[in-house]
C-alpha cells in the first residue's frame, strides 16, 4: 500500500495545514497495513484484523471511505459520484 497525497489536492480538504504535518500519519498507515513489526501491536496483528483496524473510522487519523466491494453496474458513472463526493 502506498499512499499518494499532493499538496494541492490535500489543500481542497484542510487549506490550513501542510502536507508535511500528514506525511507521518500516513506513513503509519502504511506500515501498519503492510505488517511492519516495528510499526506497533496494531502492526503485529493478523491481515484481517489490521484491515478491520485501519478502516474504523473511530480509530483513525486519517478518515478512510467506506468499505465496499468495489462492484457497481456503471463504473464510469460510479467513479463520476466518487469524485464529486470524495475530491471536489
Amino acid at each position: 500500500m502506498t499512499a499518494a497525497v499532493t499538496e494541492p489536492r490535500l489543500r481542497t480538504v484542510r487549506a490550513t495545514r501542510h502536507v508535511t504535518a500528514f506525511r507521518p500519519h500516513l506513513a503509519a498507515i502504511e506500515r501498519i497495513a503492510a505488517g511492519d513489526p516495528t510499526a506497533g501491536p496494531i502492526a503485529r496483528l493478523a491481515q484481517g484484523e489490521r484491515f478491520h483496524w485501519l478502516v474504523a473510522p473511530s480509530s483513525t487519523v486519517i478518515q478512510a471511505s467506506e468499505v465496499h466491494t468495489g462492484l457497481c453496474e456503471d463504473p464510469a458513472a460510479e467513479l463520476d459520484h466518487l469524485f464529486e463526493r470524495l475530491v471536489c
